[in-house]
């Protein structure tokens, strides 16, 4: 995605593997000529992050930031508003962590194309009634016959709905807004033979994120957040070597999977991270995942970018 494209971006939490990226991310976009205001949601604080960053390293912008603050004392049953947008909707949802973390749930709009030629030829006049057949009205023209805005629209891409989900052990305050999803985006900091650890630092299994993706009834399930503990991240990279960890166990549609490891602030980089037991692939919490909810996973990098002009796909 072409950073002139980001309206938003949201921030699941104030750690700094999940925060500290946004101002450079920032002066990029303000590098490269960026000049329309783009809007920032994250926990409290965010705005003090960005704001002391930029002042201690001499550094501005050349374009607004509209800053979002959620609060974490709201009720846990309600749903906050993050951002609102023509074509999208996002809430958030405050998970289990040790600080404050949410997980965020976008209701795309449905993009429909209009058949002008059709509707011309139906009798509608070019102008405002064309926007209302778009927009899913009936029309009535003056020889009182009615077109009907099914008979001269086609569905480009269905509503949609996208959950991505910070740093969690317990995702269940997001339960019920996340139910049906298209695509769900949950952590799996841990395999699944480590879950006490897990649960001690507030962290999901690769069994967990299965076992949520069945219960909400997600259509496909992406992992992000490994420990460096798990090897072979070039695995990713294969989807023929990837299907060998379950049938129908990778989507690839709109998607894509670096092969780059990442290092958590959770878990030390060394060779001691294995504590000098057998090494697991990030293959094996694939298979994991998928065995508890049956639908297409796969694995991903943290950074997730949710396009809302077409299809939301996750942009690794």
């Amino acid at each position: 995605m072409s950073l002139a494209k980001v309206h938003a971006i949201l921030v699941t939490h104030m750690h700094p593997d999940h925060s500290l990226g946004v101002v450079p991310l920032l002066r990029s976009m303000s590098v490269a000529g960026r000049t329309r205001h783009l809007y920032l949601t994250g926990p409290t604080g965010i705005r003090q992050l960005v704001e002391s960053t930029l002042a201690w390293t001499s550094s501005k912008l050349h374009f607004e930031v509209v800053f979002r603050e959620l609060d974490c004392h709201e009720p846990h049953h309600s749903d906050i508003v993050a951002f609102s947008g023509s074509s999208v909707t996002v809430t958030a949802h405050l998970l289990q962590h040790r600080v404050p973390s949410f997980g965020f749930v976008f209701l795309t709009s449905a993009v429909v194309r209009l058949d002008r030629e059709r509707a011309v030829a139906l009798g509608v006049q070019p102008g405002p009634a064309l926007g209302r057949l778009q927009r899913g009205l009936d029309e009535t023209l003056p020889d009182g016959r009615v077109v009907r805005s099914a008979d001269v629209t086609v569905m480009r891409t269905p509503a949609q709905k996208v959950v991505v989900l910070g740093d969690t052990c317990d995702s269940s305050n997001i339960l019920e807004s996340a139910r049906d999803c298209d695509l769900l985006v949950h952590e799996a900091t841990f395999d699944a033979s480590r879950h006490d650890l897990a649960l001690k630092r507030q962290h999901s299994t690769s069994a967990m994120a299965g076992e949520f993706a069945r219960a909400i009834g997600a259509k496909r399930l992406v992992l992000t957040h490994f420990s460096c503990r798990y090897f072979d991240l070039r695995l990713l990279e294969s989807q023929q070597e990837l299907q060998q960890a379950g049938e129908d166990s990778v989507a690839h549609d709109q998607s894509s999977a670096d092969a780059s490891c990442r290092s958590s602030s959770d878990e030390p980089s060394t060779a001691s991270a294995t504590g000098g037991g057998p090494r697991i692939s990030v293959q094996t919490l694939v298979q994991e995942a998928f065995e508890r909810c049956l639908v297409p996973t796969e694995a991903a990098m943290d950074l997730v970018a949710i396009d809302v002009t077409a299809a939301p796909s996750p942009q690794q």
